[in-house]
């Protein structure tokens, strides 16, 4: 018996000049006789990214494309979801200072220390291809591409169009945005680049098939909260300026103090803008009416215990948390002109307003609030609209046909 243990539970643990790496290895992965594809999964933050990183690594597992995911590590979430689905990884330590300076992130990754990292790595997995996700990544995977025979995949995960002209040395790249998709194939200077609308990785049938442990009372009662038969709207996004909640908030302040709705606005997450947030809640007297969640784990039962979901960024790429609302039939609001329009078409699949005008969405809300079956419609329409052209088939079928472009399958 316990040798059986110590079996299954094989870890390597090696101490090199770029860190301490460490791979969990299953029986048959004791030694890296296969070719493998790198994810570099950098991000320290609890957020789209990171979800995206993991569940294009369950696609590439499907397509035996034999992934390996390097995580920070810093992040104690990373970690965890690694170990969930019991992921080849290799834990990434950062070199954060250099000659008494302290490094930015794009400094770190141009430093040797990354460099040899990364060609180590390559090389002990026999890795030619390597998937990038933060736009400081790519300065020190061009140099290293410079002397060392990988490609790069990037994938652009926002819609603020600041790309950095290291995109230019990429081999593809997957853009989580349909908008941003046209804009480079349109850019001269990219035109040698295969380039793909890839939206967020995402895997449908753990939402149609979720059943919640408790029931909507209990679930908000973990958090202090009595909702007093009030429609619960959900903001499932961290703290930045342009994810905009601010907007929201003074929208429920119309919709609380002039319209007198029986609603409540739950924002889950964290970030450095929370602060500016709380502040405006408190200048709005709206400390009854908006809850500041923090990090919520859960957010299978967040989005199936609220009533109304709302995007409300300046920019966003796609939002995998629509996705997600979509699965389980959540009436959706988004704001125009951004990514989430490929999910939300305005009267067909959600409700759209300006992401500067808080009377349009104080009007949104009103409509859903006031009009059960216009909920149910949106929700039902976007539910079938989702199953239609973004499910985990689709995604499946999309980075397959990426990495046949460039003749890695």
């Amino acid at each position: 018996m316990v040798m059986k243990i110590i079996f299954f539970t094989i870890v390597a643990f090696f101490t090199t000049s770029h860190g301490i790496c460490q791979t969990p290895l299953s029986s048959d992965q004791s030694s890296n006789t296969k070719q493998h594809i790198l994810i570099l999964c950098l991000t320290t933050n609890k957020g789209g990214i990171l979800s995206h990183c993991f569940n294009l690594y369950s696609i590439m597992e499907a397509l035996h494309l034999n992934p390996v995911i390097i995580i920070n590590s810093a992040a104690k979430e990373a970690l965890h979801k690694a170990n969930l689905i019991n992921a080849r990884y290799i834990q990434y330590k950062p070199i954060k200072v250099a000659n008494k300076k302290k490094l930015t992130n794009e400094q770190a990754c141009l430093s040797e220390h990354f460099k040899t990292f990364v060609i180590d790595v390559s090389k002990d997995y026999k890795a030619k291809l390597i998937h990038a996700n933060l736009p400081w990544e790519l300065p020190g995977l061009a140099s290293i591409k410079k002397v060392f025979p990988i490609k790069i995949i990037y994938t652009i995960h926002d819609d603020n169009r600041g790309w950095q002209k290291d995109i230019a040395l990429c081999d593809a790249i997957m853009c989580t945005s349909n908008i941003t998709t046209d804009i480079l194939k349109k850019n001269p200077s990219l035109l040698h680049i295969p380039i793909f609308f890839t939206p967020p990785s995402f895997d449908e049938q753990s939402y149609l098939n979720f059943t919640p442990t408790t029931n909507k009372t209990a679930f908000f009662n973990q958090f202090n909260i009595g909702l007093k038969e009030r429609l619960v709207c959900t903001i499932p996004s961290n703290f930045y300026p342009c994810k905009n909640q601010q907007i929201a908030i003074k929208a429920l302040d119309v919709l609380i103090h002039e319209k007198k709705l029986p609603i409540c606005l739950m924002l889950a997450g964290y970030g450095h803008s929370k602060s500016t947030c709380e502040l405006l809640v408190k200048k709005l007297n709206l400390a009854n009416h908006v809850y500041f969640l923090g990090y919520v784990a859960d957010i299978k039962s967040l989005l199936y215990h609220s009533d109304i979901i709302i995007n409300s960024s300046e920019r966003e790429a796609f939002s995998i948390a629509l996705l997600e609302a979509s699965a389980l039939k959540k009436p959706i609001i988004a704001p125009f002109d951004t990514g989430t329009n490929a999910l939300i078409k305005n009267n067909q699949t959600g409700l759209l307003f300006h992401s500067s005008q808080a009377s349009e969405l104080a009007d949104c809300i009103a409509a859903y609030t006031q009009n059960v079956v216009l909920r149910n419609k949106m929700a039902q329409q976007c539910h079938d609209f989702m199953l239609n052209n973004f499910t985990y088939a689709h995604n499946l079928e999309s980075t397959k046909n990426i990495h046949q472009t460039l003749k890695t399958i």
